[in-house]
């Protein structure tokens, strides 16, 4: 039987939608690299078949991303005789404050051990925690990115997470799909992973401070889903992403910043009740 998980010093949280294509991978960078700025020390799993967030933080540095030896077997690899430490994939200071345990350069692996994990239902939803948990000490914050569908590795992920953030846009089906998501994580909470915290959701592609900002804060809050904020669409962001380089660094881009910097310190301050 696993053990409830002792206090440690990081927070595991996962960032997550079931749906492509809201940004998700974006807020993941975005806010990672807002708690660094804030002085905590992040470490980002890319934990998605995809890569998009491996790529977009070594886009500019082609050799690193060569050089970065990951495999399933360091991360999720359900035999823990022959795991290899997660410590030996992370790529340090991949932005500063920021270290990175990059996506497999060969998306089969972490397809294979998909499969691996759903043939084991006993210990495999557990490998991602028992991966992270050498290394919590050294993190403040570790933030995870998954692929937006329901599958073995997100439960892994939600398995080893001390809270769920689930990123939304302002759709009439946002609320409904939310409460599947929360409904999900509810039951991985019931049998794997008590401690679990269904923060609350982010709003994407959403200006805060407006009237449609205002509204659909009160449907979440009527729903019982507590908004943590919201950041619009804008092209810096997109910019940024596309040229693999800090939002903050970019021209005009530090302004953009500064709403994730508002998510970080509310991300740090809120308090479980």
């Amino acid at each position: 039987m696993h053990q409830e998980r002792e206090a440690m010093s990081s927070k595991i949280i996962l960032i997550g939608n079931e749906k492509g294509g809201v940004g998700k991978t974006t807020t993941v960078l975005n806010v990672g690299e807002a708690l660094a700025r804030a002085g905590e020390k992040v470490l980002l799993v890319d934990l998605d078949p995809s890569g998009n967030l491996t790529h977009t933080l070594t886009k500019l540095q082609p050799d690193l991303r060569a050089a970065a030896k990951v495999t399933a077997d360091h991360i999720v690899d359900i035999d823990p005789e022959t795991r290899k430490p997660a410590a030996e994939a992370i790529l340090d200071a991949i932005r500063p404050g920021v270290d990175l345990i990059a996506a497999p350069a060969n998306a089969a692996h972490l397809i294979a051990a998909e499969k691996n994990i759903t043939n084991d239902p006993i210990e495999g939803p557990h490998v991602l925690r028992e991966s992270l948990e050498p290394i919590r000490d050294r993190y403040d914050y570790i933030l995870i990115d998954c692929s937006p569908t329901r599958n073995a590795l997100e439960m892994c992920a939600l398995v080893a997470a001390d809270q769920l953030i689930v990123l939304n846009e302002a759709h009439d089906f946002s609320i409904a799909a939310m409460q599947g998501v929360t409904s999900y994580a509810q039951s991985i909470k019931k049998r794997h992973n008590s401690t679990l915290w269904v923060r609350g959701t982010i709003l994407n592609k959403v200006q805060s401070g407006t009237v449609l900002a205002r509204a659909w804060t009160t449907q979440f809050a009527e729903a019982g889903i507590p908004v943590l904020g919201s950041v619009r669409s804008a092209e810096p962001i997109k910019r940024a992403v596309n040229d693999g380089v800090s939002l903050a660094d970019t021209k005009d881009g530090w302004r953009h910043a500064l709403v994730y910097d508002d998510l970080a310190t509310t991300i740090t301050q809120r308090k479980k009740s």
